[in-house]
C-alpha cells in the first residue's frame, strides 16, 4: 500500500491529505494577529501588560501564567516568579501584584497630564474614554470617582449630563457609569 494509509473507518489517507490538513492549520495561525511585544525588564509595566494581554488573549489564566515567562528578560525571572505564586492562579491578581511592584519604573503622570487632553483629538467619546483611562491608570493614589470627575470636566456639558445620567441614580461617579453611557448614549457616533 504505497499509496496512502488507511484510517480506523477504512479510508484511505494520502500524502495529499497531509498536506492539506498542514495547509489548513498554517492557514489558521497564520489569522490570529501578531503582537509586537518586548521583554520586560522591570521598565515600562503598564504597556507591557497590555501587550501581553493581547498576545495572550483567549487563553486560560493557568495558559497565561505557562506563557509569561517568554516575555521577561531572564535576569527579572525570579521576581516575576514571585509574584505569579503569589496571585493563587488568578490572572487578574498577578497584573495588580506586578504593576505594584513595578509601577515606580512606569512613566508616571499627574492629574495635570489628564486634564490637559483634549476631547477634539479624538473621533468619538469611547476612544477619548478608553485613552483617558488608560492615562489615568499611571497615576498613582488617584480614585477613581476623582477620575470620573477630571473626565467630565474635559467635556461639554451636555456630553457629561449624557454620561451620566445611565447611572441608575447612583450618586458616586465610576468608569461603569461612563461605559454604561457610552454604549446607550448617542455620543459615540464618528463626528
Amino acid at each position: 500500500m504505497l499509496g496512502g494509509i488507511a484510517d480506523g473507518a477504512g479510508k484511505i489517507l494520502t500524502i495529499d491529505d497531509l498536506v492539506e490538513a498542514l495547509d489548513m492549520r498554517k492557514r489558521s495561525q497564520s489569522n490570529v494577529p501578531k503582537v509586537d511585544i518586548f521583554h520586560f525588564s522591570g521598565k515600562r509595566v503598564s504597556d507591557w501588560l497590555d501587550l501581553v494581554e493581547q498576545a495572550l488573549v483567549g487563553l486560560s489564566d493557568a495558559d497565561k501564567f505557562q506563557r509569561i515567562l517568554k516575555y521577561v528578560l531572564h535576569g527579572h525571572h525570579q521576581e516575576v516568579k514571585k509574584v505569579v505564586n503569589a496571585t493563587n492562579g488568578s490572572w487578574a491578581r498577578f497584573k495588580d501584584g506586578i504593576q505594584r511592584k513595578y509601577r515606580l519604573d512606569d512613566d508616571l503622570l499627574t492629574t495635570a497630564d489628564l486634564e490637559a487632553m483634549n476631547r477634539d483629538d479624538f473621533t468619538t467619546v469611547g476612544a477619548f474614554v478608553q485613552e483617558f483611562k488608560k492615562k489615568a491608570k499611571k497615576i498613582p493614589g488617584t480614585s477613581e470617582e476623582a477620575q470620573c470627575a477630571i473626565f467630565l470636566g474635559l467635556l461639554t456639558a451636555s456630553e457629561a449630563s449624557e454620561l451620566t445620567s445611565h447611572g441608575g441614580g447612583s450618586a458616586k461617579l465610576t468608569w461603569a457609569t461612563i461605559d454604561k453611557g457610552v454604549e446607550e448614549g448617542s455620543l459615540n457616533q464618528v463626528e
